[in-house]
């Protein structure tokens, strides 16, 4: 018996278990006592046909353990094959439009640039997606600092989505690098700005929050965890530098920043 024999009488017999379960009224996301369901069992070993079974049959993809992780999080985080697998498979077989969306915030958060690519190149994805924050994928990588995955969102993103895309309290991505990035992060999300045609490159650049604040006014008052101001400085030279502008949005409005 070769190799191919013995996979398929494996997910024959997987597949023939699993339908006996739900049969007789299983629990599809019952839970073990770390919180785990079946679900995280199979993405973290990579077991493709036993996850596929699984979903099909209505298993939650983003139920989290104790440790806060979801199946889908663990895949990513794993840079499994099964992802891949998995995305076309419920792409083709469920719609699950937001799907594709959760893969892409998770594997922003775990710095998974080739999962990254998959997802945009694939069409399975837009990098204008967000989450329930209104954050994308660039503002994610942006709050944890990670420049590799600032410069890969910015090579794939062609159109420039993420640069005119805000969250719910209107911060664009240059707000959350004023607020929470680096001089040098913030240096490379302005190349990639630079290079995008950008229809109304001051608007974009000066486009106030819910409260009425700039990026450049955001970069001149925020703070670190620690109460300083950091390189504030630095990040004011680099937006004055390239056109941000010294004016509240408001006339006779300073920005509420409570």
């Amino acid at each position: 018996m070769d190799c191919r024999e013995e996979d398929a009488k494996r997910v024959a017999k997987s597949r023939a278990l699993l339908t006996l379960f739900f049969r007789f009224g299983a629990n599809l996301d019952a839970l073990s006592n770390t919180g785990k369901t079946a679900l995280h069992y199979v993405t973290s070993d990579g077991l493709y046909e036993a996850a596929e079974i699984l979903l099909d049959a209505g298993a939650t993809v983003d139920i989290q353990d104790q440790y806060g992780q979801s199946p889908l999080h663990s895949a990513v985080k794993e840079r499994s094959l099964l992802v891949t697998n998995l995305l076309h498979a419920l792409v083709s077989i469920r719609g699950r439009l937001n799907f594709a969306g959760a893969v892409l915030l998770e594997a922003a958060e775990v710095e998974a640039v080739e999962i990254i690519r998959l997802l945009v190149e694939g069409g399975y994805a837009s990098l204008d997606y967000q989450n329930d924050e209104g954050e994308t994928a660039m503002h994610l990588a942006i709050a944890k600092g990670s420049i590799p995955m600032v410069e890969a969102l910015g090579v794939l993103d062609t159109a420039g989505l993420s640069l005119h895309t805000v969250t719910n309290c209107g911060d664009s991505c240059f707000h959350f690098a004023a607020r929470f990035a680096a001089a040098h992060e913030l240096e490379v999300l302005l190349k990639f700005w630079r290079q995008r045609d950008v229809d109304d490159r001051g608007a974009v650049l000066d486009k106030p929050d819910a409260s009425g604040a700039t990026p450049l006014f955001v970069a001149a008052t925020a703070t670190d965890s620690n109460g300083e101001f950091g390189d504030r400085h630095e990040k004011m030279e680099l937006l004055l530098a390239n056109g941000a502008a010294m004016s509240y949005p408001v006339v006779g409005r300073v920005p509420d920043r409570r």
